[in-house]
């Protein structure tokens, strides 16, 4: 495969922006927009490197998808996509954004938020007391200041579980929602608000789920039937065992793993930036392992980076079985340790097979790689400007030989 100087051109760009980076509100028309997951890499970086690695009608994987940006970059570059993740929260998300509705649905989740805003507050309490929220979701949010908040909520989720059409874009909606008010907020919204935001999360989401769905069909012209969106929960070291895997082989592999040694929350929210909860999993209707380092692949700190790296290794090692001969992993990923911890992961990648590959055009640093820096997100950088942190992260690209 020829790689040209203009793709990697965009593969850098792609690389350098931030633009949809830990910022929900910055292109609401976009369906990536729908939720903020604690991924690093924008749509913009995932289609670069869509477009220099792989040809249309190739299948593109991503074994950490997250928010679903390296699949619903694919499926718009005309690419068949497989996306998984040990995560329940991410595989939903995932299903959710890339689905294409039928008019019923959007309908339907339509009328469902019409009656959600207009619920009188006393039947909201009814259905906090018929439809509690399982104590081990609620968390942050059982202090008294969220009691209108938990009614709504118990309120709205039942009646999404009740919809015949439409429930898991109502129930996207729902998180669309949440995040916006209550993860990483100084203070508790309103019901008013929480009202208002609902109607506003459901005329964006459906929006961009109609934009999207129109990119698609433009695409795929009228080749629907052959398309490949798949959505399955799954260690990446199990990927081997999926038979459209083996069917079908991938050509490229886009992903952003998890951080060795860094610290990121990817199934809760923190409620007023302090106290955590996990109500992302009933909002979604998913369960699962909801502890704080199931999906960090070994847990915090660089006290686990053995593990981390036992485990990253086995996940590669699955990964190159189902690689086509000659296919391309292409990863963003961050550090703790930099200088300690990209030699163990850069071995582990060589021990699976996978060649490394430079590109001098491209490089921002002394050892031939691109490297960004990435300014933390949260809300109390508006307060404490000058604390604010920034982490450094890399571009990988290796083939697997």
């Amino acid at each position: 495969m020829a790689i040209s100087r203009k793709g990697l051109r965009a593969l850098k760009d792609g690389a350098l922006h931030v633009g949809s980076v830990g910022n929900i509100g910055l292109d609401r028309r976009s369906i990536h927009a729908a939720y903020r997951y604690p991924a690093r890499f924008s749509p913009v970086f995932a289609r670069a490197a869509i477009e220099l690695f792989s040809a249309p009608g190739d299948t593109v994987i991503d074994p950490f998808c997250g928010g679903g940006t390296t699949g619903l970059e694919a499926t718009l570059c005309g690419r068949h996509s497989f996306n998984s993740d040990l995560n329940p929260l991410a595989t939903f998300l995932t299903s959710a954004k890339g689905r294409l509705y039928e008019v019923d649905d959007y309908a339907s989740v339509e009328r469902w938020s019409e009656t959600c805003t207009a619920t009188p507050m006393t039947d909201l309490y009814d259905a906090l007391l018929e439809y509690p929220i399982p104590r081990e979701y609620v968390g942050g949010l059982r202090r008294p200041e969220y009691n209108r908040i938990r009614a709504a909520l118990s309120a709205w989720v039942r009646s999404a579980t009740e919809l015949d059409n439409g429930s898991d874009l109502s129930r996207l909606c729902l998180l669309r929602l949440g995040q916006r008010w209550l993860d990483l907020r100084k203070d508790p919204p309103t019901l008013d608000e929480f009202r208002k935001g609902l109607q506003e999360a459901v005329d964006q989401t459906i929006a961009a789920s109609l934009v999207h769905q129109g990119a698609v069909h433009r695409r795929w012209q009228g080749e629907l039937k052959t398309r490949r969106f798949v959505t399955e929960q799954a260690a990446i070291q199990d990927l081997r065992h999926f038979p459209a895997l083996r069917r079908r082989s991938p050509a490229l592999a886009v992903f952003s793993p998890p951080y060795p040694g860094v610290h990121i929350l990817y199934q809760r929210w923190q409620v007023e930036g302090r106290a955590e909860t996990t109500i992302p999993f009933w909002l979604a209707g998913v369960e699962g392992d909801t502890s704080a380092t199931i999906y960090t692949l070994g847990g915090r700190g660089t006290a686990y980076i053995d593990v981390f790296i036992d485990l990253f290794t086995a996940g590669m090692k699955s990964l190159s079985e189902l690689l086509e001969p000659g296919g391309h992993v292409v990863q963003m990923v961050g550090f703790k340790e930099p200088a300690k911890q990209l030699p163990l992961l850069l071995s582990a990648m060589n021990e699976a097979g996978f060649r490394e590959l430079q590109y001098k055009s491209i490089a921002t640093h002394d050892d031939g790689r691109l490297w960004r820096k990435v300014s933390s997100q949260k809300w109390y950088n508006a307060v404490l400007p000058e604390s604010t942190p920034t982490s450094s992260e890399v571009v990988l690209i290796h083939r697997l030989d």
